[in-house]
Parts: structure tokens; sequence; C-alpha cells
């Protein structure tokens, strides 16, 4: 991906990440779990698939614009704090300026889970209250290079002050709460690396592993708040087609009327039944 094509929201991630890198470098042990960390994101991005819940009610307007808005362009929110929120998370998380972005440059949110859609339907079936029943399937292949990931929520707990989320194709041990962006390197303190040590641990105890890892919540989410999803956020545009390629529906919420124009769209239109 040249210059031209970094989307905005991602301009000043490489050295925003590089500058939070020096201060967890500054703790002693992260250099050994580290590596470790990145090498079992890097396997279970290749063996997942990338996701997003909407509730829907939003599809016929997904169809009409024929792509997905962020919060920003719709207005509807499911973070308390709405737009305001995700403006100031966004400038810490990526270190862009709002000021610099317009409306559709803000990223989009989603989640890593198993390439199982049935798995994930009933594995994933409590963010359906939180965020809708349809689940839409994106093309990893297409997305890698623009989206970044988070172990756990990047705006529960204020955590987007202590974190900076890792590109899915180039990834970094900088994505789970450790030090506060801003504090001075000399302040940087042992037990600011809690979180990546913990997690390391249920990576080396295979408490969490390639083959399971969609169920972090109910393997290890006992160990730290964080420990809940790997949640993904999708820089640039989601189009019907080409980027959003399967919706799926469960039972009590299909509307079969939808499926011509999804699948006109390039966008396949799954029922729940057929995959259950």
């Amino acid at each position: 991906m040249n210059q031209q094509q970094i989307p905005a929201s991602l301009a000043q991630h490489h050295q925003w990440q590089q500058k939070y890198l020096k201060l967890l470098e500054r703790i002693p042990g992260y250099s050994m779990v580290a590596p470790k960390i990145e090498d079992f994101l890097r396997r279970i991005i290749d063996k997942g698939e990338f996701y997003m819940r909407v509730r829907p009610d939003r599809l016929a307007p997904i169809l009409e614009s024929g792509r997905i808005k962020n919060v920003m362009e719709t207005g509807t929110s499911a973070t308390m704090g709405g737009a305001e929120v995700r403006r100031k998370s966004t400038e810490m998380l990526f270190g862009c300026r709002a000021d610099d972005l317009k409306d559709s440059d803000y990223p989009k949110f989603g989640y890593l889970s198993t390439a199982d859609a049935k798995i994930d339907a009933l594995m994933n079936a409590d963010m359906a209250w939180h965020y809708g029943d349809a689940l839409l399937r994106m093309d990893k292949k297409q997305l890698l290079g623009r989206t970044t990931l988070t172990i756990g929520s990047s705006l529960n707990f204020g955590v987007s002050d202590f974190l900076t989320p890792t590109l899915t194709s180039q990834v970094r041990a900088t994505c789970l709460p450790g030090p506060k962006h801003g504090i001075r390197e000399a302040e940087v303190m042992h037990k600011m690396g809690a979180q990546y040590f913990m997690f390391f641990e249920a990576i080396a105890s295979e408490a969490i592993n390639e083959k399971n890892f969609w169920r972090i919540s109910e393997l290890i989410g006992d160990r730290s708040p964080a420990f809940d999803s790997f949640e993904l956020q999708f820089h640039g545009p989601l189009r019907l087609g080409r980027e959003v390629v399967e919706v799926i529906l469960p039972p009590d919420v299909v509307d079969p009327s939808l499926a011509p124009a999804f699948q006109s769209a390039g966008v396949a239109f799954t029922l729940a039944e057929s995959i259950w």
C-alpha cells in the first residue's frame, strides 16, 4: 500500500506505534513475551475471518448506500458518549488529528473470529444484544493492509489511552493495555506490562490457541476485563461486493426480500437455517 492509498485515520499510525513501542520496551521482560504474542496473533489472523454485527434494520440503508457507514456518518453508536468519544479515542488510538478527518474517514468496528460462521453465531451470540443480529463477513484479503486489531475493546474503560492497535498485516505487540500514552519513559514500571504477561501465560499454557481463540472471553476472560474479544477496526471503505461479501441472518430476524438485492450487489445472503 503506497502513501496515497493509506486511509486518513492511519496516516500517522506507524510513527505513533513506534513511539508507543519505545515505552513498552522499557518494561522488563516485554522483549521476551512480545514475539510469542505476535506469532499467536499472526496465526489466528490467518485462521480466522473478519466480521461485523449490525442491527437487521440497518441492512436496507446499507443496501441503499452500497457501503457500511461509521457512527460519525450515521449518528448512531452502541458506545456511551457517541461521536465525541469516537473523535477522542481515534486520536489516541491512531495518532491522527480529528480535525484532519472527514466523517467518512473514521474506522468501522468488527471482530476476528472462527472461519466457521455457525460456530461464531453460537459462541458470540451475546454480541447480538449489543450490536445486532445480522452478521456481515468481510473479504479478509482485501482488508489486511488497512485493518487494525486490539485484544479487547478499544473503548471500554478508557483503554484507548493505554494501547496502540496493530495492523493485521504487520503484527506488533502493542494492542493490549500497557503504559499510558504520554508518560515519560523513565516512569514506565514493570506492572504496566501485566496484561502482556497474563496473555503470554495463556498462550504458553495453551489455555487459548488457534483452535479456540474465538472463545477468549469464556476461556481467559476471568484473568482480565480486556480479554473479551479480538476487536477489529476497519479503515477505509467497506463496500458491498468488494469488502463485504456475505450477510448471515438468524431465523427470527430473516427478511428474505432483501436477498435478491444483496445478491445483485455481489454479496452472498445466507439464512441461518442453511448453516445450522
